[in-house]
């Protein structure tokens, strides 16, 4: 690293703001520029949508993206450049070495064919100078979403089948609502970064900025609740958690720093870090936790979750019995890790898991129902899977990956230098990489980056977390 220069060290702000601004030297690339960002904005509410529209919207932006090219090349070179986007091209380029030795078998493909929106990461680079706009788009998607699924609760109430989505089938369907989302559990892992958008300005927000980030955390508290993923409240509460603590540990060390500083020592810095701030910012997730346990024993349908998860971990623990959803899960766990044992570099390859784990409950003589172990495609869990195929090589490279888009959208760096955190937590500046630290944590319960919707929103976020971008506004 040379001296003095901050990482990322080659990219250097100033050149990164005149590669971008570049593509206004020609007055055609001023033309087409609101084009593609309109057609960005509306990718972004489209990417939370059914299929479809996620990949009509991909070709929109896309088609864009390629006719204004000779405008806007100058500025892929520090896209392909950002720290997130090299650990994850080569985690890209690993699998499909993978896949090559695998001998390009059909799972293979399919299992690396979610790695297709990669190319958010170029098409979006040169309308980040709005990038406020794209969170809104967004934002607006997942109102559509809960919206579906308000439309497909009143479908499941006044037995209207036209509002009701296909989902897999449940004993009890009416207390798995996803709306558009084919499966509930998927619908969790996105709501889950939904409250990601919302969470940072609920939480130290201000005005009305606040006011409607904490109605919109609500609403989507209520669609989670709605989908039965009980993995995805799990992932929920411990979102809130760490935004709550890295927040406050923000405005302590930074109050710390600048001791004296009168923007801190008079204004919000203050008022969080006095003993009462602290307090209130506790109080109010303690009781958004009481309201949102309340709710789940009230609700006959969430409790009923509750109740049969109790019962499938009690057989697990003391009748070993994998026979269940959650036994499923943890028999997958168990073949994940048995895989990382057995291939720790290159584990079983991409699209290998499935053959794996029913190898290794044949070996184990492990009874299960076959429709349980034929839904075991992958390991439900983002890390366990990810070693299991790729290796530890192919999960290190993934998680570098989001670590450093988490933290670039955290600490992003322009030509107007590094905001505060605990100022950038309190707008929605930041909100794209707490939606993204979401889905990480919603990881720990679902392969997200082998799923379609997930995959798609995970890197539309990443794309919006450059670590060095344009100056916004």
């Amino acid at each position: 690293m040379q001296p003095g220069r901050a990482f990322p060290w080659w990219l250097p702000a100033g050149s990164v703001q005149w590669r971008h601004d570049s593509q206004f030297f020609h007055y055609l690339g001023t033309f087409g520029y609101p084009f593609q960002l309109w057609l960005g904005v509306l990718w972004c509410a489209m990417v939370v949508g059914p299929m479809a529209t996620v990949e009509l919207g991909a070709i929109a932006v896309g088609v864009c993206f390629l006719a204004r090219l000779p405008f806007v090349w100058r500025g892929l070179w520090d896209a392909l450049r950002q720290p997130a986007v090299i650990f994850l091209g080569l985690w890209c380029a690993w699998g499909w070495v993978l896949t090559a030795r695998s001998g390009w078998t059909q799972d293979a493909l399919h299992e690396m064919s979610f790695q297709r929106w990669a190319y958010a990461f170029v098409v979006l680079w040169a309308v980040m100078d709005n990038r406020r706009l794209l969170v809104v788009g967004l934002a607006v998607g997942f109102v559509l979403a809960q919206l579906a699924q308000l439309g497909e609760f009143a479908g499941y109430r006044f037995e209207i089948e036209r509002l009701v989505w296909s989902h897999p089938p449940a004993p009890d369907p009416a207390a798995r609502i996803s709306g558009w989302w084919h499966q509930p559990a998927i619908g969790g892992a996105m709501l889950v970064a939904c409250l990601g958008l919302h969470i940072g300005p609920a939480l130290f927000g201000r005005g009305r900025v606040r006011v409607m980030a904490i109605a919109a955390s609500g609403v989507t508290v209520v669609a989670l609740l709605a989908t039965g993923t009980r993995g995805a409240w799990v992932a929920a509460a411990g979102l809130v958690g760490v935004v709550l603590v890295l927040g406050v540990v923000a405005a302590m060390v930074e109050r710390t720093a600048v001791r004296g500083d009168a923007r801190l020592r008079d204004g919000d810095g203050a008022k969080m870090l006095d003993r009462g701030g602290v307090m209130r910012q506790f109080a109010v997730l303690v009781g958004a936790v009481a309201v949102v346990g309340g709710a789940i024993f009230i609700v006959p349908q969430t409790r009923s979750r509750v109740s049969l998860l109790v019962t499938e971990v009690r057989d697990v623990l003391t009748r070993d019995n994998l026979d269940s959803d959650m036994g499923g899960r943890v028999l997958a766990a168990k073949a994940a890790v048995d895989a990382i044992a057995a291939h720790p570099v290159a584990g079983v390859g991409p699209g290998g898991f499935h053959a794996h784990v029913q190898r290794y409950a044949t070996e184990k003589a492990i009874t299960i129902a076959p429709h349980r172990l034929e839904k075991l495609k992958t390991a439900h869990n983002t890390f366990l899977h990810t070693a299991a195929t790729q290796g530890l090589v192919g999960a290190g490279l993934l998680y570098a990956g989001l670590v450093c888009a988490i933290w670039g959208g955290l600490r992003p760096r322009t030509v107007h230098g590094v905001p505060l955190l605990r100022q950038h937590l309190g707008s929605y500046a930041a909100a794209p990489a707490l939606a993204l630290l979401g889905m990480v944590i919603a990881g720990a319960f679902e392969s997200t980056p082998v799923n379609a919707s997930t995959g798609a929103l995970s890197t539309v976020l990443i794309a919006l977390c450059g670590w060095v971008r344009a100056r916004e506004g």
